[in-house]
């Protein structure tokens, strides 16, 4: 203790100290952060700029919002779209004197709505962005100014987007555009980020989006209202226009063949002029990008000012996308530039095959011809390529079919004994064939799938026929399958096609008999799933766990299990379900919104389960975006189904602004499908009855979603038991093998959702000998039936 040094206490300092720490809330207090230097001066200068490279060029501003839709409110009552408009307008004054050519999009407090009693809101957005391509823009930005969902009022930052996918020209614009407006409005936190807002992704010129600071902000709605801080705002984004076009902007002028044009030569020489204007250095030779629908290899060489280019294998018939892009020495990118054309090859080859073999001479059994239509690269033809079917013994009988990838089907039947010669005819080409018309030594069945309900009735393609479940066929796309050689018996048939009912039927054979029957199939829930791109979003995964539960159950892995059983009862009922990542993968919030893209989504559903601290919260809840009708509408209806299933209340649809939500091109909504901290749920979680009930529950939402609100279900639930009455833990029932539900410790089951009709109902566990029965389920009643398994021997 010798070496320590003691100071005499002040008990003055120590009290005056301790007012000011209580009074200012503590040492982390404004008078220790940095002081707000935004919007407080112009950083760079406008003196003496060269503005030569905005002469004649053509930029379309577009102030968001207006008229009917504000945008974001500050809390003192400030509209984002007079800030926006005030912003444009300064914008337009510094670009005009420069010499460029502005655009607004609107100069006032309006909307762009034409037609105020049938039109919605995305006329509004449309005119923003047919404006643009109306008029060739050189560059699109369309002005805003941010608020923070949930709201907070303390979150500031600058956020710049380019159009997504177009990682050239609007990226290049965008980049320097952020790049100015950082250095001038000195707001320290900052994105630059991909965007999918309607204004940028279907835009086709060079789009970006600003967001230059957060409304919400008190500090800095209150800056907003002065006229210094709204021209120090339009001078950051015209530097950064300047520095866009002061680096030049290469153009691909045109592409050889020409747009739209029909071609024979299945490998065609492309050429494409490119055009550098004077303020850039030259074209990179190293930047150029050329490729064919996203995939097909392709050779260049570049002589300047034209690239030559052609595919390194032959292209097959029909429609192919061209797309080319380079880049300056100074990093500017031309426009993404884009043509179709369409390869049509004459017909060289024509491949025949029968099914089956030989028919009867009973005037009624069909043949199936199949011709296979291909170019001289064995490449099938074009669809809709004229194909012609003569019997050569009968010059009356003639028909005419049209190829789909290269196949056509005819059918032929007859009433003699025969060898019936026929030819089939594409083009300048002809092929002869045979059919044999003779007694059979065992029976010949034919049938037809169609589909039920619709007028006329449609035929089915790959509906899977079974014949005992030991032979197998699939129909062709005039719904036609046949089987041949069958033995006299008695068989089950049954038909099968993802977004149908299943139909099952007894058939009996004779010794010999030709059978030719129609089959025609019920569409599930009245085709209203029928071909509906949904994206299924399992958040996180790979290395990112998301939520981890006391025990270290990873949230990751119960969404991708929730996610698994979701997309099967989705693709049983006819949807194009796709996940937007593999088991184990992981993918950026970016690269999902991308690809919903991609694929044409209509909907994305994010899964998520969260640990709360609250162990006793249940943790079901929805989040949509605030101006997401149908998002909204889907939250709804999955708080509904949760509470008809799980006999929870869930909270929401809450409004969010999740990446997933903000940036995704359809409606999206995010699922909180329960709390892994709640003791219960984290155990069933352990095994598949919670994760395929989550994923049932969902799914009923969604039929509700696409069915509409005029459709009257019916529901059906019971338990299943052993023989003493004890409950049968992890039994499968299914309705008609197709919507399957899975019993926890209580042997109870649930359907909702339910079309009026009768199902075939079976229920099997292990250990047990299977059940099936039916069951008939009327409109808007509960049906309930309790099932006992007998242990097997």
């Amino acid at each position: 203790m010798k070496n320590m040094r003691m100071f005499p206490f002040d008990s003055k300092k120590f009290l005056l100290i301790s007012i000011l720490i209580i009074v200012t809330g503590g040492l982390n207090c404004s008078l220790f952060r940095p002081a707000d230097k935004s919007y407080s001066k112009l950083v760079e200068s406008l003196e003496n700029l060269d503005t030569s490279p905005l002469e004649g060029r053509v930029i379309v501003l577009d102030p968001g919002h207006g008229g009917y839709a504000p945008g974001a409110v500050g809390a003192g009552g400030l509209e984002e779209k007079n800030v926006n408009l005030g912003v444009a307008l300064r914008l337009k004054y510094y670009l005009e004197n420069a010499q460029a050519r502005v655009i607004m999009t609107r100069s006032d407090d309006r909307d762009l709505i034409v037609d105020r009693i049938d039109s919605l809101r995305g006329d509004d957005l449309d005119y923003r962005v047919r404006l643009p391509e109306n008029v060739t823009a050189d560059l699109f930005i369309s002005l805003h100014h941010n608020s923070r969902l949930p709201l907070d009022r303390k979150y500031n930052a600058i956020e710049t987007y380019y159009k997504m996918e177009d990682f050239f020209s609007s990226k290049d614009a965008a980049r320097l555009i952020h790049k100015h407006l950082v250095r001038n409005l000195q707001i320290p936190l900052n994105f630059f980020r991909p965007g999918n807002y309607y204004v940028l992704r279907n835009n086709t010129r060079t789009a970006v989006l600003g967001e230059a600071s957060y409304i919400s902000d008190p500090g800095i709605e209150k800056k907003l209202t002065k006229s210094e801080s709204i021209d120090l705002e339009a001078k950051s984004y015209f530097l950064g226009i300047l520095d866009y076009f002061s680096r030049g902007i290469p153009q691909i002028q045109s592409i050889t063949p020409e747009k739209d044009t029909v071609i024979e030569n299945a490998m065609p020489v492309f050429k494409i002029p490119v055009l550098e204007d004077r303020f850039g250095d030259g074209i990179d030779p190293q930047s150029i990008l050329i490729g064919i629908n996203d995939n097909e290899e392709i050779l260049y060489s570049y002589d300047p000012p034209i690239i030559t280019a052609a595919p390194t294998k032959p292209l097959t018939n029909g429609s192919h996308k061209i797309f080319v892009n380079v880049a300056n020495l100074k990093g500017n990118h031309s426009l993404l530039y884009e043509s179709r054309f369409i390869v049509d090859v004459y017909p060289a080859h024509i491949i025949l095959s029968h099914k089956p073999e030989s028919i009867p001479p009973d005037g009624m059994t069909p043949i199936a011809i199949t011709a296979r239509v291909i170019d001289k690269h064995f490449n099938a033809v074009r669809d809709s390529t004229p194909v012609y079917f003569n019997i050569d013994e009968d010059p009356d009988f003639n028909k005419t079919g049209f190829t789909q990838n290269g196949i056509v089907h005819f059918y032929y039947s007859h009433n003699k004994e025969a060898k019936v010669s026929y030819t089939i005819r594409a083009a300048e080409i002809s092929e002869r064939g045979i059919i044999t018309v003779a007694p059979q030594n065992n029976s010949l069945i034919t049938f037809t799938i169609k589909a039920r309900g619709l007028i006329p009735l449609k035929p089915l393609k790959d509906v899977r026929v079974d014949l005992d479940k030991e032979r197998f066929s699939y129909s062709n796309s005039d719904g036609y399958v046949s089987f041949s050689d069958v033995p006299a018996g008695d068989y089950t048939v049954s038909a099968h096609l993802p977004g149908y009912y299943p139909v099952v039927a007894k058939q009996i054979i004779s010794s010999y008999e030709s059978v030719v029957k129609e089959i025609s199939l019920e569409p599930m829930y009245n085709g209203s799933l029928f071909g509906r791109k949904i994206l299924i979003d399992p958040e996180f995964g790979g290395l990112s766990p998301g939520s981890i539960s006391p025990s270290g159950l990873q949230a990751a892995d119960e969404n991708m299990e929730t996610a698994l059983y979701l997309v099967q009862y989705l693709r049983s009922a006819g949807a194009d379900a796709q996940l937007t990542i593999g088991q184990g993968d992981d993918l950026s919030l970016y690269s999902r919104v991308r690809l919903a893209n991609e694929i044409g989504a209509e909907l994305v559903v994010s899964l998520r389960h969260t640990a709360s601290s609250n162990t006793d919260y249940p943790g079901i809840s929805t989040y949509a975006y605030p101006t997401s009708s149908n998002g909204k509408r889907l939250g709804i209806l999955v708080l509904r189904s949760f509470r008809s299933i799980f006999n929870v209340i869930g909270e929401g649809p809450i409004e969010a602004g999740d990446y997933v939500l903000q940036q995704t091109g359809c409606p999206a909504l995010i699922i909180n499908l329960g709390n892994i901290s709640n003791p219960l749920t984290e155990e069933r979680l352990y095994e598949t009855m919670r994760n395929r009930l989550e994923a049932y529950t969902v799914f009923t939402a969604l039929v509700n979603f696409y069915a509409g609100d005029d459709v009257q279900w019916g529901e059906f639930s019971g338990i299943i038991t052993e023989e003493n009455g004890m409950p049968v833990d992890n039994a499968l029932i299914s309705l008609d093998q197709t919507i399957i539900l899975q019993t926890g410790t209580s042997g109870e089951f649930k359907f909702i959702a339910l079309e009026p009709r009768s199902y075939s109902v079976s229920v099997q566990a292990m250990g047990y000998t299977q059940v099936q029965e039916s069951v008939q389920i009327a409109p808007l009643q509960h049906a309930q039936k309790n099932f006992t398994l007998i242990k097997s021997r």
